[in-house]
């Protein structure tokens, strides 16, 4: 089966990497990545792979979706590309423990908006319900919004 790459393809797929990230690093800390070169080789992949899922975004998507800082991980991948053997730690550090998370919290947002990227992206299934569920109290809310105008 040939999967459309469309937005919701490509966001599924940036989710996927921001949880295998935060799966991966979940109780570590920057001396456990540091010594680690498997799990610090594997984020920096997953880094650049959400770097060039979003290079792949349309413009009018990332522009609807500006509360998600789409130069920042532009920013962070090139600097990953370019200076792999001295990267700055700190740097990769610091967008795992607080940007990831973040960024992953905003990415499931957008799949509320869509139920078939929620059923191909790789949550778990009580991640699925909270987010379809998410979805359909938004519906609602909207929809007596609308009434009450």
């Amino acid at each position: 089966m040939v999967t459309e790459k469309n937005d919701d393809y490509y966001v599924s797929r940036i989710i996927t990497d921001l949880k295998f990230i935060i799966d991966h690093t979940a109780g570590k800390t920057q001396g456990d990545i540091e010594s680690d070169e498997l799990l610090k080789d594997s984020i920096m992949l997953r880094i650049m792979r959400i770097s060039e899922s979003t290079d792949k975004l349309t413009e009018p998507f990332k522009s609807e979706h500006k509360n998600i800082p789409w130069s920042g991980i532009k920013g962070i991948a090139e600097k990953i590309v370019h200076d792999y053997d001295d990267s700055d730690l700190a740097l990769v550090y610091d967008a795992v423990f607080h940007g990831i998370l973040d960024m992953y919290e905003k990415m499931k947002c957008l799949l509320l908006d869509n139920n078939s990227a929620i059923t191909d992206t790789e949550i778990t299934d009580d991640e699925k319900i909270d987010l379809i569920s998410a979805r359909i109290l938004k519906e609602y809310r909207d929809a007596f919004e609308e009434l009450a105008k």
